[in-house]
């Protein structure tokens, strides 16, 4: 790649980073301004601002998995190291089951905070609710009986790892990849020795 190519690479994918970002913002300013004039009850506002953490999240996941963890042409990162090695790799997660157990803790914790203390502390509820929610998605999306509770979700993520790796960003929802064009170009058949990988690694060949 050229210098000069780089340089057209990394303002394009800015420019497409910037316009998710811009239409992430007037999505989420709609949401606020109709939870903000509704108002209904104060339970009601609570989940709001939760549902509100929640959608942020997801967002956020979109963004890091397609322009930070998916560096391919650009400088590389510690974080798309790891998640190069996650292609490669599939059945290796680094997130434990224990992990995962302390994130819900947490989002808990932060929950009851929110209600007794202040109610702004409930998007951040939803935020890290959103985090622990995506790390038990993704292994769940690992294993295979995903396809049954999760039918979209699971073919999206088999072929990001397997088949279109610049598309089906999202792991919690699908929504953004919709919004954003990065849905895979149709029904794609994929090969029982590609799903064995995506499955089960390289145990077979141990």
């Amino acid at each position: 790649m050229s210098f000069y190519q780089f340089f057209i690479d990394k303002f394009t994918r800015a420019g497409k980073q910037l316009n998710c970002i811009m239409l992430f913002m007037f999505l989420i300013s709609v949401y606020f301004s109709v939870v903000l004039v509704l108002q209904l009850t104060h339970w009601f506002f609570l989940t709001s601002l939760f549902l509100a953490g929640w959608f942020i999240w997801t967002f956020f996941e979109y963004i890091l998995h397609r322009f930070w963890m998916h560096n391919a042409g650009h400088s590389r990162s510690v974080m798309s190291d790891r998640h190069h090695h996650h292609h490669t790799h599939p059945t290796d997660i680094k997130v434990t089951a224990i992990q995962r157990v302390g994130l819900f803790l947490i989002t808990i914790a932060f929950g009851l905070l929110s209600v007794y203390m202040h109610s702004c502390f409930m998007v951040l509820s939803g935020v890290v609710f959103g985090f622990a929610g995506y790390t038990m998605m993704h292994w769940t999306l690992h294993q295979r009986w995903s396809a049954k509770l999760f039918p979209r979700l699971q073919r999206f993520h088999i072929y990001h790892h397997c088949k279109f790796p610049d598309t089906c960003y999202g792991i919690s929802v699908c929504w953004w990849d919709l919004l954003f064009k990065t849905t895979p170009p149709g029904e794609t058949d994929l090969l029982k020795r590609v799903i064995d990988f995506y499955f089960e690694g390289n145990q077979k060949k141990k």
